[in-house]
């Protein structure tokens, strides 16, 4: 059985106004070229990040921004909503919580949807379990 290697580690120097620079084995690996748009998401309570990169060609890509009811159901609601608007889910991060609230952060691909973002704000803020709605598109 061959088993490809699932992580691949580096360390990175930060430089001159907090620029760096990714390994090329690991931006060959991720297929990261000039002109890739990373997503980093911070947890400053951990003290880390992590960077997804976004293959951004011919897409219109979008964020959702969500502060939702930390319930069974809620990100269901939010992803069926999505897919009924023909809105294509790419990336998502949901930290945890103990509030009974949870904040959810979407990367999601419009690019098939014929809803303007403006519409797609409305209806996530109407859904049963949301608190909160932001979209913004992705330039």
């Amino acid at each position: 059985m061959n088993h490809k290697k699932a992580y691949i580690t580096e360390f990175v120097d930060v430089k001159k106004d907090t620029m760096m620079n990714i390994p090329s084995n690991i931006a060959e690996a991720l297929k990261i070229k000039e002109g890739t748009r990373l997503l980093i998401v911070a947890d400053i309570n951990k003290m880390n990040f992590v960077a997804y990169p976004i293959v951004k060609e011919e897409r219109m890509l979008a964020e959702v921004k969500v502060r939702m009811l930390d319930k069974p159901g809620a990100l269901g609601e939010i992803a069926t909503a999505l897919g009924e608007m023909g809105i294509n889910i790419h990336t998502t991060l949901i930290p945890p919580s103990t509030t009974g609230v949870s904040d959810a952060y979407l990367i999601v691909d419009c690019t098939e949807s014929k809803v303007p973002l403006t519409e797609v704000e409305e209806k996530l803020g109407k859904l049963k379990n949301t608190i909160e709605v932001e979209v913004n598109p992705l330039e």
